[in-house]
């Protein structure tokens, strides 16, 4: 009365499967850039560490399944390693993708907890507080996206005097005017910076300190009075929590 159940499918030709015959997601490409990045070996130019941190960073913007995989790859690592070894002509280059990846990967549970217990976080205040403003832009965004979620100490530890001195600055014009960024570039500098002193201040007064006496309030204000509304709206939510239970 029943038909038979169909007959297992067998695996396509060279794709991995698991102990009950999944096909796994092919990691192939993944392997690739990693390799190219240096992940497991020298790897390729300066130049071609750069695009490959790109490729891998564009893969892994709002594709969970890219984010798993990458991490399971090996891309905490590698990218880890760039960051410390980059040199010559496309170190700001290199130092923004890598920062930009690495807080892409951060919406990964496995990825966050390998970038924030590792060597990434200092890796990361060090471009943020660095020459190249563009780099520092996507180090605060990296920086934002470890502090979501994350316990008070790791804020803290995050929230260095000088990490705020810097997050504080990059709000300023004349930051945006030194660094001859485009209005594109200063809105996103502008959001990061805010979004960063916002997350890092929630429940926790030590940082609500430094950010207040370090200037913060007048420029977040300043930020608010004019400009992108998603600055704006981001500037308010970094004054709302730093008065929020605080004196």
């Amino acid at each position: 009365p029943f038909a038979p159940p169909p007959a297992a499918e067998t695996p396509a030709e060279g794709r991995a499967t698991d102990e009950q015959g999944a096909v796994k997601p092919n990691t192939g490409v993944f392997d690739a850039l990693i390799r190219a990045i240096g992940g497991r070996n020298k790897g390729g130019t300066e130049e071609e560490k750069m695009r490959a941190a790109t490729a891998l960073c564009n893969l892994c913007c709002d594709s969970a399944q890219n984010r798993e995989i990458a991490g399971q790859a090996g891309a905490v690592q590698a990218l880890i390693r760039l960051l410390e070894s980059s040199h010559g002509a496309y170190r700001g280059r290199i130092q923004q993708v890598a920062c930009a990846a690495l807080s892409n990967l951060c919406g990964d549970v496995e990825c966050k907890k390998a970038i924030a217990g590792g060597q990434a976080p200092s890796l990361i205040q060090q471009v943020l507080c660095g020459n190249n403003i563009p780099a520092a832009s996507q180090a605060a965004g990296a920086m934002w996206t470890l502090c979501i979620d994350s316990s008070e100490e790791e804020k803290t530890s995050y929230a260095t005097a000088l990490s705020v001195r810097t997050l504080i600055r990059l709000l300023t014009d004349e930051c945006a005017t030194e660094a001859s960024l485009t209005v594109g570039q200063k809105t996103a500098l502008r959001a990061r910076a805010c979004g960063c002193l916002s997350e890092c201040s929630i429940r926790n007064p030590a940082v609500k300190s430094k950010i207040g006496s370090g200037g913060a309030i007048p420029e977040l204000i300043s930020v608010c009075k004019g400009g992108d509304a998603t600055c704006q709206r981001l500037a308010a939510c970094a004054l709302c929590n730093l008065v929020a239970n605080h004196q």
